[in-house]
């Protein structure tokens, strides 16, 4: 253990550290000169600001601020290490010494490394000592090498019989252009595709989700893959884009798909029912089947039901003796509209041991 007087030096060079710390802290800035003597004859550094936002900004892009360091103080003010915690920031001083009324200008030249909100900071050591060092903070949005917008769509509530549309817009930098645009969707409710040129610095998609029987829940991660024309970067990249949220069609069918079995030649039936809400309630839908396999679907045909809400079809199917597996699709389309929920049906011969 420490004797009381080695523990007391210890902890007075511990707090002395601290106050050192906090004096360089609260130091730091244009003019702070909180601490600095009325009378104060010396070198005295003033920066014209503490901060810039620079803004949304582009990978490729690098832009540019000065900021002026004044001396106001009555002795020539000297500049040593100007320091930076990111390679993204590149300063640059005119001249080091600053003659007492004078001042310099120290260039920033800037660019985001990484997509999101960045905050970078730039220290500046002089021979002012009530501003050493002094700091400067510099902000961004980095949108990386291409920007969607947006970037995550969030789909809530009831999901319509006509669908949904929104429309996406993809950019790049000034001067660069986008081309070979890839949606990489897996969902089969879901499309997207251009609404003008396909290549350029601004681009424009439209997105479509469609066909929903039944309430989902939406987390899909759709990558974005892009080729730049003039940005000297090979090969395909990638931008992110997401489909999230809880969607519930005001239009449904129990079941959302139909399988029959049965011998060869025979009969088959089941029930579907066609449930709607909201503004659809009052829609009149015409079923039919459609498809290859159509013709062994004999029939489908609507059933009284008190509920206005709810409709009731019987679909027969004859199964097929040529054939072990007939596919089609019933489709309920609102009548007189192009509007329609389908729903996969299929019939299975299911052979007979001997």
């Amino acid at each position: 253990m420490l004797a009381p007087t080695a523990k007391n030096r210890t902890l007075s060079r511990l707090a002395a550290i601290v106050s050192a710390v906090l004096v360089a802290l609260t130091s730091c800035g244009p003019g702070n000169d909180a601490d600095r003597p009325d009378d104060w004859a010396g070198p005295w550094l003033f920066i014209s600001e503490s901060s810039h936002d620079f803004g949304p900004m582009f990978a490729t892009e690098t832009q540019r601020h000065a900021f002026r360091l004044e001396n106001r103080g009555r002795k020539t003010l000297v500049i040593g290490r100007i320091k930076k915690d990111c390679g993204c920031a590149k300063p640059s001083l005119d001249r080091h010494e600053i003659p007492a009324g004078e001042s310099a200008t120290l260039t920033l030249d800037f660019k985001p490394p990484v997509i999101g909100y960045l905050e970078k900071r730039i220290w500046i050591y002089s021979n002012d000592p009530y501003a050493d060092p002094s700091l400067i903070k510099v902000k961004a949005q980095g949108y990386g090498l291409a920007r969607l917008e947006p970037a995550v769509l969030r789909l809530e509530g009831e999901f319509p019989i006509a669908g949904i549309e929104r429309v996406l817009e993809l950019h790049a930098a000034e001067g660069e252009s986008l081309k070979d645009v890839r949606f990489l969707l897996n969902s089969p409710f879901m499309s997207i595709e251009p609404l003008g040129p396909k290549e350029g610095q601004h681009l424009r998609y439209r997105f479509r989700m469609f066909g929903i029987r039944e309430s989902l829940s939406l987390r899909e991660s759709i990558p974005v893959t892009f080729r730049l024309v003039n940005a000297g970067v090979n090969g395909r990249l990638t931008v992110p884009f997401q489909v999230l949220g809880e969607v519930h069609p005001t239009v449904t069918v129990d079941p959302p798909s139909v399988s029959l079995r049965g011998a060869p030649g025979t009969v088959v039936e089941t029930m579907l029912t066609l449930k709607a809400t909201g503004p659809a309630k009052s829609l009149d839908f015409v079923a039919r089947i459609e498809g290859e396999g159509a013709d062994g679907f004999t029939s489908v045909v609507p059933i009284p039901s008190p509920e206005s809400s709810e409709r009731r079809y019987r679909l027969r199917l004859t199964i097929p003796s040529n054939k072990a597996r007939n596919a089609a699709r019933c489709v309920f389309e609102v009548a007189n509209t192009d509007l329609a929920i389908a729903v996969p049906v299929q019939g299975y011969a299911m052979r007979l041991s001997r």
